[in-house]
């Protein structure tokens, strides 16, 4: 059934290895079938180190597969944009990284999950909601449905208990009180330590505040060791439901970080003074050299707070 696609897979494969080391799989269907072949592949492969699955129908289950076999390639950076992750996705991806030796973890440098179905929202987001269609999307993608989406926090929670002994369980109940934001936010985090990420698009799902405390209690590095260990460089956010509380999460995070340096925050619900206050914040904070060097905004913003950024160190740009 696959035969044709796998023979067109080794022939890309093999160009990329003569040529610019990237692999471009976009839109053909990616099952756990044919990822494995594609990393067996690359297996013979390793000086190829991109790998673009970008509109390949990549699920959760296929996402896990993906980066459990990946050990011995040369792959660093993957994009699995326009795909059909969902947070129960990068929950069972964080599991699996936990119950891994870190020797045998394959580091990536550049990861992309853009516009997958991710959501830290208190209601869940459907597939209708997200991409404005039911059932498919326009590219035909087979789309998560609302009961997929209802597993996704129970999975979690039953995760956060196994984890903890009976004692805790009785200070931490009720265990579902922890929101879907809180919970992939953590899962986010896991992922980002554990693969030692030094890029990371999560641009066009809808994150929402309490995902990004998450991601912001790990940016902030709160021991020195956490300083030493912390490789995360570029973290996009572009269009992710943020709200001017993200602002004030990213404020107090950086402050004490010094790996970041691009933030992209354009496509966000912020208002002009809070927007404002962050900018202030970012540039009174980067004092030392190193720090963060571009942030994108919203261009609906651009008008009320460009003449504050003039004649700083860090680039913005103004985007829709």
């Amino acid at each position: 059934m696959f035969g044709r696609q796998l023979v067109e897979i080794n022939n890309k494969i093999k160009e990329a290895q003569g040529g610019d080391r990237e692999v471009d799989l976009r839109y053909n269907m990616v099952p756990k079938l044919v990822i494995g072949h594609i990393c067996s592949k690359l297996k013979e492969s390793t000086n190829v180190n991109k790998l673009w699955l970008h509109g390949c129908h990549l699920d959760d289950g296929g996402l896990v597969h993906l980066i459990k076999n990946l050990e011995d390639t040369g792959v660093d950076s993957i994009s699995a944009s326009d795909n059909v992750v969902t947070n129960e996705g990068i929950h069972s991806l964080a599991a699996y990284l936990q119950s891994t030796p870190i020797a045998e973890i394959h580091n990536l440098k550049y990861l992309s999950l853009r516009e997958n179905y991710l959501h830290g929202t208190t209601t869940k987001a459907t597939a209708k909601e997200h991409r404005g269609d039911a059932g498919c999307d326009d590219k035909g993608h087979i789309e998560p449905t609302a009961t997929t989406n209802a597993v996704v926090l129970s999975t979690t929670t039953a995760t956060i208990k196994d984890n903890v002994s009976s004692e805790e369980n009785e200070t931490l109940m009720p265990m579902e009180e922890v929101s879907e934001g809180t919970a992939l936010g953590k899962s986010l985090v896991t992922v980002c330590k554990l693969l030692h990420l030094e890029e990371l698009s999560l641009e066009d799902n809808k994150l929402g505040d309490d995902c990004m405390k998450e991601l912001c209690d790990y940016l902030e590095c709160k021991e020195e060791m956490e300083l030493e260990e912390m490789t995360l460089s570029v973290l996009s956010l572009h269009n992710c439901n943020l709200s001017n509380q993200s602002l004030e999460y990213l404020s107090g995070a950086l402050a004490s970080n010094r790996s970041l340096k691009e933030l992209l925050l354009a496509g966000n619900r912020f208002t002009p003074i809070e927007c404002s206050k962050f900018i202030h914040n970012v540039l009174s904070s980067t004092t030392y050299e190193g720090n963060i060097v571009f942030i994108s905004l919203p261009k609906a913003l651009k008008d009320c707070l460009v003449d504050i950024v003039q004649c700083s160190n860090v680039k913005f740009a103004w985007i829709e």
